[in-house]
């Protein structure tokens, strides 16, 4: 008796850490008791074995938030400027733009790989460099998404003025790459999730990062001259409104679509954490659409008569607004992309219940998975002392 108790104390759990099909490092605990002793619920807190995660997971929302940010900057930056923009002064000061907005995005990505390492092995950064280790991270799904990302970024900046086919396509790459890790990979509608992920994040990527691109291009042509080419800036503009519309578009259908996949039902959308944040990151989606429908109504067709001047200022308010509002959305979705989908928070789990029988013992009784379709029923007795027992040579369950 006296070395149960003993083992009690020094053993009274095991924690364990996974990273789930999604690429999403998984920790939790089990806690036990050997023999009669009690069980001590505070050990319910250590959880997840050494150390606190918190900061490696706020470091890692900071580096997905930069990643995104920078990856989708700079290849709507590409894009805008090989279709919308022909060449002017501010062509160089939009190059370095999308330069630095491709460094970020590449310093934003390499975050991933230690701040992965560090919460599934709980052991901090440097694990990064044990063995096996930086492999595992690397089939985490993490590795394809780096890669992608990276040799996009890197083609799509230093073939821009080179090669129109190459630069534009490692563009597509990298704004897609994001799409090789994340909820879309598992689930009974991964192929086609994944592929409109990729297609979702490509057209956010020439809708938003060509609108930031478009408000710099108005902002250092006022700058250099308040008098500017109105009829080439009405240009640039013409042919960037068309290019974001059919971008809206498809950002809409996409979007939509993934929604509807990680919810699957109005209760998720209002009764789970990841729902209602859906809900604010959809309201302000809809605010920055609002603002693309006004640019393309109302001051599009005022470059046409004679009101050139008045539509483009107004059109710079227009654009930094929705500009500021995309960066909010970059910041919803970096933490979305790590919660537990709606679908999956409101199926629950398993339903387990003790049912007492008084001074004959108990029964526990597990349903799993407890919704509609097949299910297992499990039944466990137990003596007064809670103890496995036979309390009858056969059971019946209505």
């Amino acid at each position: 008796a006296p070395f149960i108790r003993e083992l009690n104390k020094a053993f009274p759990g095991v924690t364990y850490r996974v990273v789930s099909d999604d690429g999403h490092p998984v920790r939790g605990s089990l806690v036990f008791a050997v023999g009669d002793g009690a069980v001590d619920p505070s050990v319910a807190r250590l959880a997840g074995g050494d150390g606190d995660d918190r900061p490696w997971m706020i470091a890692g929302a900071v580096g997905r938030g930069i990643a995104y940010a920078g990856t989708l900057l700079a290849a709507g930056g590409v894009a805008f400027l090989l279709y919308a923009h022909r060449g002017g002064p501010d062509r160089p000061g939009l190059r370095r733009i999308v330069r630095g907005a491709a460094g970020f995005g590449v310093l934003g990505a390499l975050t991933a790989l230690p701040v992965q390492a560090a919460l599934a092995t709980g052991k901090g950064a440097g694990s990064l460099f044990e063995p096996g280790v930086l492999r595992e991270v690397g089939r985490d799904g993490v590795g394809p998404a780096l890669g992608l990302g990276v040799i996009g970024l890197v083609g799509a900046v230093a073939l821009l003025d080179r090669n129109r086919i190459l630069a534009g396509s490692g563009a597509l790459v990298a704004a897609a790459s994001f799409a090789a890790t994340g909820h879309t990979r598992v689930g009974d509608l991964a192929t086609p999730a994944t592929v409109a992920d990729g297609a979702h994040l490509v057209v956010v990527a020439v809708w938003g990062g060509g609108a930031v691109l478009l408000w710099q291009c108005l902002r250092l042509r006022r700058r250099a001259d308040p008098q500017p080419d109105q009829s080439d800036t009405a240009a640039i503009v013409v042919r960037f409104s068309t290019l974001a519309t059919s971008g809206v578009v498809l950002a809409g259908i996409t979007g939509s679509f993934l929604a509807w996949n990680e919810v699957r039902s109005l209760e998720a959308l209002v009764d789970t954490g990841y729902g209602r944040m859906l809900l604010v990151k959809l309201a302000a989606v809809a605010v920055i659409g609002a603002i693309a429908a006004y640019n393309h109504v109302r001051l599009l067709p005022a470059l046409g008569q004679g009101k050139t001047r008045a539509a483009l200022d107004r059109l710079h308010q227009a654009v930094r607004l929705e500009s500021a509002i995309l960066a909010v959305v970059i910041g919803l979705t970096s933490v979305l992309v790590v919660m537990t989908p709606a679908r999956t928070d409101a199926a629950g789990g398993p339903v387990e219940r003790i049912i007492e029988l008084g001074d004959a013992g108990s029964v526990q009784l597990v349903v799993a998975p407890a919704r509609a379709g097949s299910n297992q029923i499990h039944l466990y007795t137990f003596d007064p002392a809670g103890r496995p027992a036979e309390l009858a040579p056969s059971i019946e369950l209505e």
